[in-house]
């Protein structure tokens, strides 16, 4: 049986329908005072339907897990596992586990399918490369964002007005403005394309 499903045994990562919850804790403060939206609250769905939940704010870590069919996903409401659970949600595939979501970018180099164990290798685009971002791809912040780094799933590429949308949890921590959390600005540079975002690595993919 895959890791995934053995959650108590795994580090810590970065309430609807199908999640389950275990060991549950009471909330410590930081998940419950001078919130931006209240703990748990529904901030937004991806045009995948996926849903984003409030953490109430970056500094609040619940360490209660969260399970989608019996398949661990990570610690409510981390960004990690929104990265995780939008992955699962729409190819059944998950990545190994992480201490901070920084560690995405040079310790994850391919996704397991959640039924048979099967690995798919990812592809990595340091921020300018020459291709462009696709929906699909995981975003990936260096430490120097907060110290833990971020990670977002890019929803939809525009080139013609230069921007990108990515759905996200415990970024802003607020309601969405539509069907993605966020708006990054996308510049051509000579050969290269650049999201303009600050502390930001670059993105993955499935390779083909």
């Amino acid at each position: 049986m895959y890791a995934f499903r053995r959650f108590t045994t795994l580090v810590f990562t970065c309430l609807a329908l199908g999640i389950a919850h275990a060991d549950e804790t009471p909330l410590p403060v930081a998940c419950s005072a001078t919130c931006v939206t209240p703990y748990g609250e529904n901030l937004g769905q991806s045009p995948a339907g996926v849903i984003a939940y409030s953490n109430c704010s970056a500094n609040c870590v619940s360490r209660d897990a969260s399970l989608v069919d019996e398949v661990y996903m990570g610690m409510e409401w981390q960004c990690v596992e929104f990265a995780r659970r939008w992955l699962y949600r729409t190819q059944g595939l998950v990545f190994e586990s992480v201490d901070y979501a920084y560690n995405i970018w040079d310790d994850i180099s391919y996704l397991v399918d959640a039924r048979n164990d099967e690995k798919h290798l990812l592809e990595d685009f340091p921020n300018g490369s020459a291709a462009l971002p696709q929906r699909g791809d995981m975003l990936v912040w260096s430490s120097e964002y907060l110290g833990t780094g971020h990670v977002a799933i890019v929803t939809q590429v525009n080139q013609k007005e230069n921007y990108i949308e990515v759905a996200e949890q415990n970024f802003l921590n607020q309601a969405w403005p539509d069907d993605y959390a966020r708006r990054i600005p996308l510049q051509k540079r000579g050969e290269g394309t650049w999201l303009d975002d600050k502390h930001l690595l670059g993105w993955k993919r499935l390779a083909e």
